[in-house]
C-alpha cells in the first residue's frame, strides 16, 4: 500500500504554556508564519567496549556554548553531557554490564543518577549520595536487569545542585532493549524519541539566577523544547510510528494531544504495559515516560500540543499543591506569559491502522514478568 507523506509539528503554538485561549488564533498564525526548526534525534554515545555483553560508555559533565535550533541569534551558556544538549543517548540491552566514565568539569560537585533503572545504589552502582567534585573523574558499573526494556534517562542527583544543573541542561535518556522489540509489529517502524525540556535564558544567552518562587514552586521555563528545538517539524511516510515521550524538566508538567490522532500506549516509566490502552491525551509529570504508538489516517499536518494544565502553587494564593522533582508551579500561571514558546512536532497520516487484539497462539506479544496474557498488534486492511 502506497502511503502518502506526512508532516508533524512537535509541540505547537496550542501548546503554548503561557497564553490564554482568547489570544490562541493569533499564535497559531504567528507560528505558522515562521519557518519551524528541524527535527534531530539526540546523538547516540559510541559504545568503547568490543567485549560481548559489556557496555562501555565516556560522559563529561561542562559548561558549553550552545545554538539552540529555533533561536541560533542566541549562543546559550548551558551545562550539558559531552557538550550536547539534550544529553546523548546511552543504548543498552538487558543484561549489559555496563560501565560508565564519567568526569566532572563544572566549577561545582555533581553525580550521576540513571532514573527508573533498578540498579544497586551502592557504589560504584547508582549512589545518589555520590560526591563527584570539580574535576574528578569517577566510575560507574552496574548491570541492566532482565525484564526491564523500555525508556529511562540519566541527570545528576547531588544534594542542593539538582534543580540548577538539570535546568540548566544536564539530562539524557537511556533506552533499554529487550526481546520484545524483536517482534516484527515493533521492529519494522520508525522509532522516535521526544525529550521535553523547558528552559530560561537572558539577552545574553546566561540562565538567570532561581528567584524565591523558583525556590518554592519549582522553576519553569519560558522556552519549551522537544530535543533542545523550538516547535521542530518532521515528515514521514510510515502510517504507524513510535514516539518515546520523556519529560526531562525539573518542575513542568506536559499535557500532550495530537490532533486528531489517539495514541496508544504499549509502555509506561515501568516498562512494557501488560495490555496496551488506547488514549487521547497523556500527562507527563517530572521524570515520566511512555512509550505509544500513532496511526496516521490520511496525509497532512499534526501538531502534537500541550495542553493547559493547573496544577497549583505556593505563594499568593497559598495553595501547598507542590509538584515536580523540586516542587513545581505548571499550567496557568506559566500560561498568562505570551513569551513562552513551545516547540514539539507535526505528525503525519496514513489509511494502514494497527489494531491491539488478543490471541492465543504464542510468540508474539508478552510480558514475562507478568502472568502473561498474549497480545498481538495486527494491521488492518
Amino acid at each position: 500500500m502506497k502511503v502518502s507523506r506526512r508532516r508533524v509539528l512537535l509541540l505547537s503554538s496550542l501548546g503554548l504554556v503561557g497564553v490564554f485561549l482568547a489570544s490562541l488564533p493569533q499564535l497559531i498564525k504567528l507560528e505558522r508564519s515562521k519557518p519551524n526548526s528541524p527535527f534531530l534525534q539526540p546523538l547516540d554515545l559510541n559504545n568503547e567496549s568490543t567485549q560481548s555483553g559489556v557496555v562501555e560508555f565516556s560522559l563529561k559533565a561542562s559548561t558549553s556554548k550552545v545554538n539552540l535550533p529555533g533561536k541560533e541569534e542566541i549562543e546559550s551558556e548551558l551545562m550539558t553531557y559531552n557538550g550536547t544538549y539534550p544529553g546523548p543517548t546511552l543504548r543498552v540491552k538487558e543484561g549489559d554490564r555496563v560501565r560508565i566514565r564519567f568526569q566532572n568539569d563544572l566549577n561545582q560537585p555533581t553525580n550521576l543518577h540513571f532514573h527508573g533503572l533498578h540498579t544497586s545504589p551502592k557504589d560504584p552502582g547508582d549512589n545518589p549520595l555520590r560526591v563527584i567534585k570539580p574535576g574528578e573523574t569517577a566510575l560507574y558499573e552496574f548491570s541492566i536487569p532482565k525484564n526491564s526494556a523500555g525508556t529511562y534517562w540519566y541527570h545528576p542527583h547531588h544534594h542542593g545542585n539538582v534543580n540548577t544543573q538539570l535546568f540548566a541542561g544536564l539530562a539524557g535518556t537511556r533506552v533499554v532493549d529487550g526481546a520484545l522489540n524483536t517482534i516484527p509489529e515493533l521492529r519494522n517502524i520508525p522509532d522516535y524519541l521526544i525529550a521535553l525540556k523547558d528552559l530560561d535564558m537572558d539577552s545574553t544567552g546566561k540562565i538567570p539566577p532561581l528567584n524565591h518562587q523558583d525556590w518554592m514552586n519549582g522553576r519553569e521555563g519560558r522556552l519549551v523544547l522537544v530535543n533542545g528545538a523550538i516547535s521542530p517539524t518532521f515528515e514521514t511516510n510510515a502510517g504507524l510510528i513510535r514516539l518515546r515521550l520523556v519529560n526531562q524538566s525539573s518542575a513542568r508538567y506536559y499535557n500532550l494531544k495530537l490532533e486528531g490522532h489517539p495514541m496508544t500506549v504499549i509502555a509506561t516509566d515501568g516498562g512494557f504495559v501488560n495490555t496496551p490502552y488506547a488514549v487521547d491525551t497523556l500527562l507527563l509529570t517530572p521524570g515520566e515516560r511512555y512509550e505509544v504508538l500513532v496511526n496516521f489516517k490520511q496525509a497532512g499536518n499534526i501538531a502534537l500540543i500541550n495542553m493547559p494544565y493547573t496544577r497549583g502553587r505556593m505563594g499568593i494564593d497559598q495553595s501547598m499543591n507542590m509538584g515536580g522533582m523540586m516542587g513545581g508551579n505548571s499550567g496557568m500561571d506559566g500560561m498568562k506569559s505570551p513569551e513562552n514558546i513551545s516547540g514539539m512536532p507535526r505528525m503525519g497520516s496514513s489509511s494502514n491502522m494497527l489494531l491491539v487484539e488478543q490471541n492465543e497462539n504464542p510468540g508474539y506479544w508478552r510480558r514475562p514478568d507478568y502472568d502473561p496474557q498474549i497480545y498481538r498488534l495486527t494491521p488492518d486492511s
